[in-house]
């Protein structure tokens, strides 16, 4: 299959803005035929020339050997970014024989969920975290050797981590190492065994036992990837730096074959998901990995800065020589100033005008750190040291009817993630309906919140707390496939309340449960983690840094906080001067904040800061102006506005 010039010149039309084009190194991608990596660096438009190439290969379906594409990620998020881009000319990418996904979806419905039917001659029941761990929890109650041995480790958590062996079901630290210090012929051992043995024949699976079968299955039939090739033509796999071992071993198994063209795209710079954090990452491009080695966010400024906080140099950081990026910022803090941090960011918007320029169409500024979990109780410094931050789905507001709350993620502009968010939506749901009946915690007396229902529930009654588990796992699958009316489960689980919790209804509680009006409009919402300021037009959500992968702003602010015994300016320093020690370099927590800083730093297209500690930079001043950094306290900022 050959793919030319005018194939690419169609797509700009469709894809890109009047007058540009794509650049050499998209176009050899795009044409490129054969099994290649693909290294892109921030904001060089990788899903759009994904998406090119999709589009040419959907025009020429069907292919005279019946085969499709696949294209796998790691959230749905970047499967409907591709739906939504493609439009019509991408209608026949989504029929069978093609398969568009999540890698956890592919290993579940190609191999996993085939290989439990074979292994135990029945369905999986579940494969959903929850109702494994509640699984985990029930077996671990009725332990009666291993329960100390589990209980200074890690209790049913520890027990819930282990993986099975794909090779003969023992169960293992994980794929590669024994379970430390304990040997196979102990009893303790024995009885773990059969507890996960018991659950797993229950059908009640982890994300992690769905590897291990997929493994297993592998194993017993090493020409899977023959019955792969007769169906995929070409496999794309976008955001592969994300990508864990186990998903790798799978990947690398089924997709081992000549007749597949496998091509991985990511940016070894932003792999902040999965748990390796050293150098030696689950993906390791190939050295003929083809570069998109330029951006056409940021200008050279921010690239220089970018350029620091980088471990992977196999490909260039070009900045767009259009874009005229402003000075990076450091907004610096004394103890006590944390609060003026946000106030001083968005002073710097206003003095640059960047909220009104006209060549801005749509100004967003965000404000990021890498630790949103409220640790000032602790001394620490945390997204809320700034900013009366929430995580998402902690604090919630409150509606009168039971559809709003199911409505609620749907049109949050939180639509692709996991069933989990479906599942918070749903329970607040419930527990306000009991609130409402007047149902308190029979020993606290205090209205119940989703943590304290389901904890009392298991107590109480441990079938009917994992019947309720299984439905809320059911209910959180059919809202987020959206393969039923949301009125559909809203009366399912106002019947269930009914029947369990309250058959004597109240009139209130009835009007709760029946309101078909939703108190939220179809558009999404707009995040409630947004610093305002007096009359300002200027807004700044705030968030986590992993909350903004994929982003682009106007400006960015990186806000520093603490994790494990460091802030951020503590390991990053060095680096912002341009220098890169390399013991400092090496290490696993300095690799792990350095690849957040660098998501952070490439977001922005105009105006990068980063508010650190005044103390953390004293008598490194001009080192980091020479490198490019312009230094302003916040105190100073504001006393100018």
């Amino acid at each position: 299959m050959v793919i030319d010039d005018k194939d690419i010149e169609w797509t700009e039309r469709l894809l890109l803005p009047t007058g540009c084009h794509f650049n050499d190194e998209r176009r050899a991608f795009i044409r490129c035929m054969e099994t290649r990596d693909v290294i892109a660096c921030p904001g060089s438009g990788k899903t759009t020339a994904l998406l090119a190439k999709l589009l040419i290969l959907g025009a020429r379906m069907p292919f005279s050997d019946g085969r499709g594409v696949c294209v796998l990620t790691h959230t749905n998020v970047g499967i409907d970014q591709i739906k939504s881009q493609a439009g019509v000319a991408s209608e026949i990418l989504f029929r069978h024989p093609n398969y568009f996904g999540t890698i956890q979806g592919f290993t579940d419905r190609f191999l996993a969920l085939p290989a439990y039917r074979a292994e135990f001659g029945r369905s999986v029941q579940s494969i959903e975290q929850d109702l494994y761990s509640s699984a985990v929890q029930r077996e671990f109650n009725n332990l009666r050797i291993a329960k100390a041995w589990l209980g200074v480790r890690g209790g049913p958590d520890t027990l819930a981590s282990f993986w099975f062996d794909p090779l003969d079901l023992s169960i293992r630290r994980d794929l590669e190492s024994d379970i430390p210090h304990l040997g196979k012929d102990t009893p303790t051992y024995k009885e773990m065994l059969r507890v996960r043995l018991r659950i797993l024949q229950a059908g009640i699976l982890s994300y992690n036992d769905a590897f291990s079968l997929a493994l297993r299955s592998i194993e017993k039939h090493p020409d899977l990837s023959k019955a792969f090739a007769a169906r995929f033509a070409f496999v794309f796999v976008d955001e592969m730096q994300d990508t864990e071992h186990h998903q790798l071993k799978v990947l690398a198994r089924v997709l081992a074959n000549n007749a597949i063209v496998l091509q991985r795209l990511g940016d070894p710079n932003q792999a902040i998901y999965h748990s390796s954090i050293a150098k030696d990452a689950p993906w390791q491009p190939s050295q003929s990995a083809l570069p998109f080695s330029d951006s056409v966010r940021y200008g050279p400024a921010i690239a220089k800065i970018l350029n620091t906080v980088r471990i992977n140099r196999q490909v260039s950081l070009a900045p767009n020589p259009n874009r005229i990026s402003l000075a990076p910022h450091l907004l610096c803090f004394n103890k006590s100033e944390e609060t003026s941090v946000l106030p001083a960011f968005l002073a710097l918007i206003r003095a640059h005008n960047l909220h009104h320029r006209v060549d801005i169409k749509t100004p967003l500024f965000k404000a990021v750190g890498w630790v949103g979990q409220d640790k000032r109780g602790e001394g620490r410094l945390c997204l809320p040291s700034y900013f009366d931050y929430t995580r998402p789905f902690g604090k919630q507001q409150h509606f009168s009817n039971l559809i709003s709350y199911l409505h609620q993620p749907i049109v949050s502009g939180i639509r692709t993630s996991g069933s989990s968010v479906y599942r918070s939506a749903i329970l607040r749901g419930f527990t306000q309906a009991l609130t409402l009946a007047g149902k308190r915690h029979p020993e606290s007396n205090r209205t119940f919140t989703p943590h304290t229902f389901l904890h009392w529930l298991r107590e109480k009654d441990q079938t009917g707390h994992d019947r309720v588990l299984k439905a809320l796992a059911e209910w959180a699958l059919i809202l987020r496939r959206r393969e039923s009316a949301v009125q559909t489960v809203r009366d399912q689980i106002a019947v269930l309340i009914r029947k369990e919790w309250c058959p004597d209804a109240s009139a209130e509680l009835g009007r709760f449960l029946n309101d078909n009006e939703s108190e939220l409009s179809a558009e999404p919402q707009k995040a409630n983690n947004i610093f305002l300021q007096g009359n300002c037009d200027i807004k700044i959500e705030v968030g986590t840094v992993h909350s903004v992968k994929g982003e682009t702003h106007t400006a960015t602010l990186y806000l520093e906080t603490y994790y494990d015994k460091k802030t951020c300016s503590d390991r990053l320093l060095p680096f912002l001067k341009g220098l890169y020690p390399e013991n400092e370099s090496k290490k696993a927590r300095h690799i792990e904040n350095l690849k957040v800083a660098h998501v952070a730093f490439s977001r922005p297209t105009h105006l990068l800061a980063f508010a650190c500690k005044k103390a953390a930079i004293t008598g490194h001043e001009a080192d980091l102006r020479e490198h490019g950094w312009e230094i302003r306290d916040v105190a100073e900022v504001l006393k100018h506005e």
